[in-house]
Protein backbone atom coordinates (compact mmCIF):
# COMPACT_ATOMS: atom_id res chain seq x y z
CA UNK A 1 0.00 0.00 0.00
CA UNK A 2 3.13 2.29 -0.19
CA UNK A 3 2.65 4.95 -2.76
CA UNK A 4 5.98 6.01 -4.79
CA UNK A 5 6.50 9.07 -6.33
CA UNK A 6 9.67 8.61 -9.30
CA UNK A 7 12.26 11.11 -9.33
CA UNK A 8 11.74 14.04 -11.19
CA UNK A 9 13.71 14.99 -14.32
CA UNK A 10 14.09 18.45 -15.60
CA UNK A 11 11.52 18.48 -18.04
CA UNK A 12 9.22 16.62 -16.01
CA UNK A 13 8.71 18.86 -13.01
CA UNK A 14 5.08 18.45 -12.93
CA UNK A 15 4.84 15.02 -13.97
CA UNK A 16 4.22 12.83 -11.04
CA UNK A 17 1.57 15.56 -9.74
CA UNK A 18 -0.31 13.83 -11.78
CA UNK A 19 -0.17 10.00 -9.94
CA UNK A 20 -2.16 9.49 -7.31
CA UNK A 21 -1.01 10.23 -3.66
CA UNK A 22 -3.04 8.12 -0.79
CA UNK A 23 -3.99 11.18 4.41
CA UNK A 24 -0.35 10.78 8.26
CA UNK A 25 1.25 10.71 11.38
CA UNK A 26 0.02 8.26 14.92
CA UNK A 27 0.05 4.93 15.45
CA UNK A 28 -1.64 4.62 19.02
CA UNK A 29 -4.40 3.14 17.88
CA UNK A 30 -2.59 0.37 15.96
CA UNK A 31 -1.79 -3.17 17.64
CA UNK A 32 1.86 -4.05 16.41
CA UNK A 33 1.05 -7.52 17.96
CA UNK A 34 -2.13 -8.42 15.06
CA UNK A 35 0.10 -8.81 11.80
CA UNK A 36 -2.13 -9.94 8.54
CA UNK A 37 -0.66 -10.49 5.12
CA UNK A 38 -2.14 -7.71 2.45
CA UNK A 39 -3.35 -11.00 0.93
CA UNK A 40 -5.35 -11.51 3.82
CA UNK A 41 -7.39 -8.67 3.66
CA UNK A 42 -9.53 -7.18 1.47
CA UNK A 43 -10.78 -3.60 0.20
CA UNK A 44 -14.67 -2.62 0.63
CA UNK A 45 -15.99 1.25 0.59
CA UNK A 46 -12.45 2.43 1.05
CA UNK A 47 -11.82 0.06 4.19
CA UNK A 48 -9.69 -2.95 4.96
CA UNK A 49 -11.34 -6.07 6.28
CA UNK A 50 -9.63 -9.59 7.04
CA UNK A 51 -11.09 -11.71 4.24
CA UNK A 52 -14.56 -13.55 6.26
CA UNK A 53 -14.68 -10.67 8.54
CA UNK A 54 -17.32 -8.00 9.09
CA UNK A 55 -15.01 -5.99 11.31
CA UNK A 56 -12.56 -3.33 10.13
CA UNK A 57 -8.99 -4.40 10.38
CA UNK A 58 -6.82 -2.24 12.84
CA UNK A 59 -3.10 -4.05 12.88
CA UNK A 60 -0.11 -4.19 10.77
CA UNK A 61 -0.21 -5.14 7.06
CA UNK A 62 2.72 -7.08 5.90
CA UNK A 63 3.99 -7.63 2.28
CA UNK A 64 6.33 -10.90 1.47
CA UNK A 65 7.95 -11.79 -1.74
CA UNK A 66 8.41 -15.57 -2.74
CA UNK A 67 11.14 -16.03 -0.66
CA UNK A 68 9.13 -14.40 2.41
CA UNK A 69 11.56 -11.78 2.76
CA UNK A 70 9.57 -8.51 4.11
CA UNK A 71 8.73 -6.04 1.20
CA UNK A 72 6.63 -3.54 2.95
CA UNK A 73 4.97 -3.07 6.71
CA UNK A 74 1.99 -0.48 6.47
CA UNK A 75 -0.15 0.39 9.98
CA UNK A 76 -3.89 0.51 9.77
CA UNK A 77 -6.83 1.05 12.51
CA UNK A 78 -10.12 0.73 11.98
CA UNK A 79 -9.93 -0.04 8.33
CA UNK A 80 -7.42 2.92 7.27
CA UNK A 81 -3.92 3.41 6.89
CA UNK A 82 -3.01 5.34 9.82
CA UNK A 83 1.19 6.00 11.14
CA UNK A 84 3.66 4.48 9.44
CA UNK A 85 4.17 2.65 6.03
CA UNK A 86 7.57 1.86 5.42
CA UNK A 87 8.95 -0.47 2.41
CA UNK A 88 12.00 -2.82 1.84
CA UNK A 89 14.30 -3.14 -1.66
CA UNK A 90 14.82 -6.74 -2.47
CA UNK A 91 18.27 -6.77 -0.66
CA UNK A 92 16.87 -5.75 2.65
CA UNK A 93 17.39 -2.28 2.43
CA UNK A 94 15.07 0.04 3.44
CA UNK A 95 13.15 1.79 -0.19
CA UNK A 96 10.42 4.30 1.84
CA UNK A 97 9.34 5.55 4.35
CA UNK A 98 6.01 8.03 4.81
CA UNK A 99 3.20 8.16 7.24
CA UNK A 100 -0.56 8.00 6.90
CA UNK A 101 -3.77 9.91 8.77
CA UNK A 102 -7.00 8.23 7.92
CA UNK A 103 -5.96 6.48 4.59
CA UNK A 104 -4.31 9.70 3.61
CA UNK A 105 -0.53 10.72 2.87
CA UNK A 106 0.72 13.05 5.17
CA UNK A 107 3.85 13.95 6.63
CA UNK A 108 7.42 13.22 5.68
CA UNK A 109 8.34 10.74 2.62
CA UNK A 110 11.63 9.31 2.36
CA UNK A 111 13.35 7.08 -0.23
CA UNK A 112 16.48 5.36 -0.63
CA UNK A 113 18.60 3.52 -2.91
CA UNK A 114 19.24 0.05 -2.97
CA UNK A 115 22.63 1.07 -1.81
CA UNK A 116 21.01 2.68 1.20
CA UNK A 117 21.54 6.35 0.01
CA UNK A 118 19.09 8.98 0.41
CA UNK A 119 17.53 9.35 -2.66
CA UNK A 120 14.83 11.77 -2.55
CA UNK A 121 12.95 13.96 0.27
CA UNK A 122 9.46 15.68 0.78
CA UNK A 123 6.92 16.79 3.04
CA UNK A 124 3.29 15.98 2.04
CA UNK A 125 -0.04 17.38 3.55
CA UNK A 126 -2.89 15.80 3.24
CA UNK A 127 -2.40 14.17 0.06
CA UNK A 128 -0.35 16.43 -1.80
CA UNK A 129 3.38 17.76 -2.00
CA UNK A 130 3.69 21.07 -0.07
CA UNK A 131 7.15 22.71 0.96
CA UNK A 132 10.78 21.76 -0.50
CA UNK A 133 11.22 18.38 -2.54
CA UNK A 134 14.39 17.19 -2.40
CA UNK A 135 16.48 14.32 -4.92
CA UNK A 136 20.37 13.26 -4.77
CA UNK A 137 22.42 11.63 -6.84
CA UNK A 138 23.19 7.98 -5.51
CA UNK A 139 26.51 9.64 -4.87
CA UNK A 140 25.47 12.27 -2.43
CA UNK A 141 25.29 15.52 -4.39
CA UNK A 142 21.82 17.69 -4.95
CA UNK A 143 20.08 16.68 -8.12
CA UNK A 144 16.54 18.16 -7.78
CA UNK A 145 15.20 20.42 -5.70
CA UNK A 146 11.58 21.58 -6.13
CA UNK A 147 8.89 24.03 -4.30
CA UNK A 148 5.57 23.03 -3.56
CA UNK A 149 2.60 24.61 -2.64
CA UNK A 150 -0.63 22.72 -2.18
CA UNK A 151 0.56 19.89 -4.51
CA UNK A 152 1.91 22.19 -7.47
CA UNK A 153 5.54 23.82 -8.14
CA UNK A 154 5.21 27.48 -7.14
CA UNK A 155 8.41 29.29 -6.99
CA UNK A 156 12.14 28.24 -7.39
CA UNK A 157 12.70 24.72 -9.03
CA UNK A 158 16.25 23.91 -9.37
CA UNK A 159 17.99 20.88 -11.34
CA UNK A 160 21.68 19.96 -11.10
CA UNK A 161 24.42 17.98 -13.12
CA UNK A 162 25.92 14.85 -11.34
CA UNK A 163 29.20 17.95 -11.86
CA UNK A 164 27.29 20.38 -9.31
CA UNK A 165 26.49 22.89 -11.69
CA UNK A 166 23.33 24.01 -12.28
CA UNK A 167 21.43 22.25 -15.42
CA UNK A 168 17.97 24.07 -14.93
CA UNK A 169 16.38 26.76 -12.93
CA UNK A 170 12.55 27.22 -13.60
CA UNK A 171 10.15 29.73 -12.26
CA UNK A 172 6.98 28.72 -12.15
CA UNK A 173 3.11 29.94 -10.33
CA UNK A 174 1.01 27.17 -9.10
CA UNK A 175 2.03 24.79 -11.90
CA UNK A 176 2.64 27.78 -14.35
CA UNK A 177 6.25 27.98 -16.12
CA UNK A 178 6.83 31.70 -16.15
CA UNK A 179 10.36 31.86 -16.71
CA UNK A 180 13.48 29.13 -17.59
CA UNK A 181 16.63 28.99 -18.05
CA UNK A 182 19.15 25.49 -19.26
CA UNK A 183 22.92 26.09 -19.17
CA UNK A 184 25.72 22.93 -20.68
CA UNK A 185 27.25 21.25 -17.61
CA UNK A 186 30.50 23.20 -15.95
CA UNK A 187 28.78 27.01 -16.79
CA UNK A 188 26.78 27.84 -13.95
CA UNK A 189 27.33 27.47 -10.22
CA UNK A 190 24.36 28.11 -8.38
CA UNK A 191 23.69 27.08 -4.56
CA UNK A 192 19.87 25.52 -3.68
CA UNK A 193 17.79 28.44 -2.61
CA UNK A 194 15.42 27.25 0.45
CA UNK A 195 12.72 29.87 1.66
CA UNK A 196 9.35 30.69 1.65
CA UNK A 197 8.96 33.57 -1.14
CA UNK A 198 6.16 34.49 -2.80
CA UNK A 199 6.40 33.92 -7.11
CA UNK A 200 5.83 38.01 -7.07
CA UNK A 201 9.22 38.27 -4.45
CA UNK A 202 11.03 36.09 -6.88
CA UNK A 203 9.66 37.93 -9.70
CA UNK A 204 11.20 40.80 -8.64
CA UNK A 205 14.52 38.88 -7.26
CA UNK A 206 15.52 36.85 -10.09
CA UNK A 207 15.82 38.25 -13.78
CA UNK A 208 17.14 35.49 -15.84
CA UNK A 209 17.74 35.62 -19.81
CA UNK A 210 15.55 32.97 -21.13
CA UNK A 211 17.15 30.54 -23.13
Amino acid sequence: MIFIVPALGVVGLIWFLNRHVAPSTGTDQVDSNVEVLKSGLELKAGHLYRIGSTDLFTGLMLERSANDLLRSRTAVSNGLLQGLSEGWHTNGQLQVTEYFKEGVSHGLRTKWYPSGAKLSEGEIVDGKFHGTFRRWTETGSLAEQVEFTDGQPDGLSLAYYPSGFLKARIFMDKGKVLEKNYWPDGEQKEEPIVASVTPSTLARSLKPTVR
